[in-house]
């Protein structure tokens, strides 16, 4: 068998689910990304206390406009203020295993063991 990039090995099967069932995953990924990130960034607790944002509320994806936005100089003050990885990160250090940069001046990018 040769290799095929519409083979059922090299698609997810979210990629043809139906647009309701599409949504439900979506969701359900959205809820459990908020409570691994309240769970363990300091930076993002803070974040949503002061916005008033409860993220226990946050369940849909329509729920994602009423987050505040990141900005980067927010990335920047919490690298300084919490060296070397910020307080934004929400991954413990053993589970870092590439940090990505750029040539433009600026701070490292990381990437978690599980998300390659």
């Amino acid at each position: 068998m040769s290799w095929s990039p519409y083979s059922a090995n090299h698609w997810s099967a979210i990629e043809s689910a139906r647009p309701g069932e599409a949504r439900a995953v979506q969701d359900a990924r959205l809820r459990e990304q908020m409570a691994y990130l309240v769970e363990r960034s300091a930076f993002y607790r803070a974040k949503f206390a002061e916005a008033g944002v409860d993220p226990a509320k946050v369940r849909t994806v329509e729920d994602l406009a009423g987050l505040p936005f990141t900005e980067k100089q927010e990335l920047r003050d919490s690298l300084a203020a919490s060296p070397p990885l910020g307080s934004h990160v929400a991954a413990a250090p053993g589970e870092i295993v590439q940090m990505q940069a750029s040539s433009a001046p600026g701070q490292p990018v990381l990437r978690r063991a599980d998300r390659e």
